[in-house]
């Protein structure tokens, strides 16, 4: 059962001022309360930085860091030609705000609201908002479809019960039994704490397939990554699904699906993340339709991924040794002087690229979607198996655990011993080229996605250990224990269990604390009475 008890925080309405500029007009419901500084962010990621030229609607996404988690906003931007308004268009932008990356479900959403929004207004942020806090689950069975109502349209959403690699192949191989295929292949996915597993890779990347993997090397390795592309629905798209492609991994660099350089952190990335070093990992990945993210000083990006509808071209100017270069493009293209590591073989971009008459077009792009999924989950499987075989290794035996000795210690992982076990064959692989690999681990090892997968790691096996440790002091029978013991060996047994009672987490678990208690009294009483009139209870 999942539980999402807030499925959205609120709505606003961003409208631009011929003095002031764009800005929020309107936030419902009004309890919510946002800082000057954030309501500014919001207003200038509602508005795309290029100007449209004709009547436009458009849909996309922005995330804004905060301490506690970030948060999703959802635009459906309105432009419309107005002879009566100075600049001669009108232009407003419906957005949702909320803590989930649900991309896929909160552009159905914002499809509904967004033209209807746009002509009335506050009433209709009321009633949209009424209708999600009333008519919207807050528990959700996984493995089972539900349709979730929003004005006169139901939105089907699916939670699988494990979203494995079995999971994967079941659906791509026996799409009949697979309730986003057939049910409703507009389904959408709703995985809380992950981006970019409810967009189509395949749809996504279909005319850079051949780079696909190199963007997963960036990715891994925290490396700085540029999204430009003419749309922000785009670029925004792009750069959730990016992150998507490390999937089970989560990626924990710098996601921003839309950047403006209006926006309140541009000076900050301008002058901090350089990249002069090149062991800082600071994987920012930012997406943006503005033709100066090209040029000096966002010039040094060396990684930059251009992506195009068709007849258009870009100007890029790049810094190479000092010197300004220009270079016209006009295809989707990456800009990397990095290496790929892995490429996808022949008879995978094969089947990626077949073409099927007697499949419906729907079903063949989602098995092809299914299939890079399928193909990234174990890349990423293969590519954690060393890592986590090396950390196994330091958990110690939870047979040679006992309840007289201190709680057992989880050895810290150590950078250089673990690149010495890798390189010295000590550990398994699957690729070859494990030389090459070596780098890739050197550069992932110091990626926050590293240090938070390391640290749910850790916790989970300090976890596993106390509970151990925890059943063993339960079941302790120590006063057939003390008949075999020395009164030297009863007194530091008492000296573990009295710090054991000091631990903090003991006033939770009333079981165990009376335990201890017990535990206590035996062993002072168990002490011979010149040792025992020296301790107070």
């Amino acid at each position: 059962m999942e539980t999402i008890t807030n499925w959205i925080q609120s709505f606003c309405i961003v409208e631009f001022d011929n003095t002031t500029g764009q800005k929020v007009t309107c936030v419902y419901p009004k309890k919510i309360r946002y800082s000057e500084r954030g309501l500014q962010n919001i207003a200038f990621y509602s508005f795309p930085s290029t100007t449209p030229q004709n009547d436009l609607s458009c849909f996309y996404c922005f995330r804004i860091a905060r301490k506690e988690s970030p948060l999703y906003g959802y635009v459906w931007f309105t432009s419309v030609k107005d002879e009566t308004n100075k600049r001669g268009f009108c232009q407003k932008s419906i957005v949702l705000i909320s803590e989930h990356p649900f991309y896929s479900l909160f552009s159905g959403v914002m499809e509904e609201l967004g033209p209807k929004g746009f002509k009335e207004g506050m009433p209709a942020l009321e009633q949209a908002y009424k209708n999600i806090a009333t008519g919207w689950p807050t528990k959700i069975t996984r493995g089972e479809l539900y349709d979730i109502p929003f004005f006169t349209k139901a939105i089907p959403i699916f939670i699988p019960r494990r979203l494995t690699l079995s999971y994967l192949e079941r659906s791509r191989t026996t799409p009949q039994q697979d309730p986003l295929v057939k049910e409703n292949p507009s389904c959408c996915l709703c995985l809380k704490g992950f981006c970019g597993l409810d967009t189509n890779l395949y749809l996504i990347f279909k005319d850079i397939l051949k780079q696909i993997t190199l963007l997963w090397q960036l990715m891994i390795t925290g490396t700085n990554l540029l999204v430009t592309s003419s749309s922000p629905q785009i670029c925004s798209q792009v750069v959730l699904s990016l992150s998507g492609l490390l999937f089970p991994i989560t990626f924990q660099g710098k996601l921003f699906p839309y950047f403006t350089i209006r926006n309140s952190g541009f000076k900050t990335f301008c002058k901090k993340y350089k990249q002069k070093d090149r062991t800082q990992r600071n994987g920012i990945v930012m997406g943006t339709t503005n033709p100066f993210f090209s040029q000096s000083p966002y010039a040094h990006w060396e990684n930059h991924l251009f992506l195009f509808t068709e007849n258009e071209k870009y100007q890029i100017i790049r810094n190479n040794n000092k010197k300004k270069s220009k270079k016209n493009l006009q295809k989707t293209h990456l800009i990397s002087p990095v290496s790929p590591i892995i490429k996808f073989d022949f008879s995978f971009l094969k089947k990626l690229k077949k073409k099927d008459k007697k499949i419906n077009e729907e079903l063949l792009i989602h098995q092809k979607n299914q299939l890079l999924r399928e193909y990234f989950w174990k890349l990423n499987r293969k590519f954690m198996c060393p890592l986590e075989q090396y950390l196994t290794s330091l958990i110690p035996n939870i047979n040679d655990i006992e309840p007289f000795t201190k709680p057992p210690i989880f050895k810290g992982f150590n950078e250089k011993e673990f690149l010495n076990k890798f390189s010295n064959k000590k550990l398994d692989f699957e690729f070859k080229k494990r030389d090459k690999w070596l780098s890739i681990y050197k550069q992932f090892i110091h990626t926050e996605t590293f240090y938070q997968w390391y640290q749910s790691y850790k916790r989970n096996i300090l976890e596993k250990l106390g509970k151990k440790y925890r059943e063993m002091l339960l079941q302790w029978d120590y006063m057939n224990y003390s008949k075999t013991i020395s009164d030297k060996k009863k007194l530091k047994c008492f000296e573990i269990i009295l710090n054991r009672s000091k631990n903090k987490g003991m006033d939770n678990d009333p079981q165990l604390k009376k335990k201890v208690s017990q535990l206590l009294l035996d062993i002072h009483s168990s002490l011979p009475q010149e040792i025992s009139k020296k301790i107070n209870l």
